[in-house]
């Protein structure tokens, strides 16, 4: 069974990408989130 090399280094970089993209936005996510805590403990003082 031989699989094009190419095809297996576009699939790798394109799931790097993707995980990438989605670190990205979990670590948006959090600090966002992080923020407006920060934000609100604020105004209750």
């Amino acid at each position: 069974m031989f699989v094009n090399l190419s095809f297996l280094v576009s699939l790798q970089r394109f799931w790097v990408a993707l995980l990438g993209y989605g670190v990205t936005v979990t670590l948006q996510i959090l600090v966002l989130s992080f923020l407006v805590r920060i934000q609100v403990s604020q105004q209750r003082f």
